[in-house]
């Protein structure tokens, strides 16, 4: 896995004040995960929705691994919400995909559980979404805790 840091925010009182860019190598360690491709189908109707692509594709992650019981070892990107829902374009695009990695290398036995299961637990995050009592996303259905 590559991260590469741009930049960060400066932040008083959950605003943010400036955002700070620099130019550093990037980090890499070797651990495991598994990616799901957004169809294209899926993200015409995010976009006909009005929707954020990144603010939805990242809600569904956690909706993903709120169904998961091993999620605890499994991670996602977590941006701050304003970077998520940041209307303005950047040159670093990546496909549209819903992306987990485990968090130390545990010899991928999590992040391949996870695969393994993946169709039931797209089938079970999308039910428990579309069931959830809440109007705007919770930690039951499509929110972490952590994020």
């Amino acid at each position: 896995m590559k991260t590469t840091v741009f930049g960060f925010f400066k932040v008083k009182d959950g605003r943010i004040l400036d955002s700070v860019f620099v130019d550093m190598p990037p980090y890499e360690r070797t651990t495991t995960g598994l990616w799901i491709d957004v169809s294209k189908e899926a993200l015409e109707l995010m976009k006909m929705l009005g929707l954020s692509l990144a603010a939805a594709i990242h809600s569904a992650q956690h909706a993903v691994l709120n169904r998961f019981a091993l999620a605890a070892d499994l991670r996602t990107e977590c941006k701050p919400d304003e970077k998520e829902r940041m209307k303005r374009p950047t040159s670093r695009t990546r496909p549209a995909r819903l992306v987990f990695y485990e968090q130390a290398s545990t010899g991928g036995s999590i992040a391949a559980r996870a695969f393994d299961h993946v169709n039931d637990l797209l089938r079970q995050a999308e039910e428990r979404v579309r069931t959830c009592d809440c109007y705007d996303g919770c930690p039951e259905c499509e929110q972490a805790v952590h994020c």
